[in-house]
């Protein structure tokens, strides 16, 4: 009959029309479903400190955490990120100068608020001396040595047995190379002093001092 509307395009006018509402209605800060997301909340941040170099692993735990797409210690992002559920992550914590900060996480629904649950210490770190090459040179000094290991920052000085080396490039905070001094034969132990102190002494940063006739003998090995 003209005029009115079958039963069946009815129906479907009205799946339309409830469709186009539900979309428009849609806003920002929305799952796929419509449920509006919630701004994450950080409870716990573990370890609460690590190195000014950075390149720590750190856990947060909290609730909301899912859409992370980045996390803040203070003004710098981590890196590494990586979200095993609604309510932990990990991230590794980047180079920052020391002191306390904020740690908050970024989703699509905002930014974690700040608390004093989630807060992060960024310390100066004393060097520590890991590996040296190589761990022998003549007693005219000269060797150019390469050290490795952690907190090389703001390095002032680097000693063999107490005498400065010379030519002191620091290539990051964890590797520097100095050039050895003149030193009588014998066994030394090369010292690092930064920021954070003078790396203790211990067998991993031992350089040896050999006379010429050593030094041949070594060579010739070698060779």
């Amino acid at each position: 009959m003209r005029g009115r509307m079958r039963p069946t395009a009815l129906a479907v006018l009205i799946a339309l029309i409830s469709a186009l509402v539900a979309l428009v209605g849609a806003a920002p800060g929305s799952d796929a479903a419509g449920a509006k997301l919630k701004k994450p909340v950080v409870t716990q941040v573990d370890p609460k400190n690590g190195s000014t170099d950075g390149g720590t692993v750190v856990t947060l735990r909290g609730k909301h955490l899912k859409t992370a797409k980045k996390v803040l210690f203070g003004g710098s992002a981590g890196t590494s990120l990586k979200v095993a559920s609604d309510k932990q992550l990990t991230v590794v914590s980047p180079p920052h100068a020391a002191g306390l900060v904020d740690v908050r996480v970024v989703t699509k629904a905002g930014k974690s608020a700040k608390s004093s649950l989630a807060r992060y210490t960024f310390a100066v770190v004393r060097p520590q001396v890991a590996a040296i090459s190589p761990t022998t040179g003549p007693t005219a000094g000269g060797t150019r040595v390469t050290v490795t290991g952690t907190g090389f920052n703001a390095v002032t000085s680097v000693t063999f047995a107490g005498v400065p080396g010379t030519d002191v490039t620091v290539t990051s905070p964890t590797s520097l190379q100095v050039t050895s001094p003149p030193h009588a034969a014998g066994v030394t132990h090369i010292n690092v002093v930064a920021a954070g102190g003078t790396s203790p002494t211990k067998n991993t940063d031992i350089f040896r001092y050999a006379d010429a006739t050593t030094m041949r003998l070594l060579l010739s090995d070698r060779s």
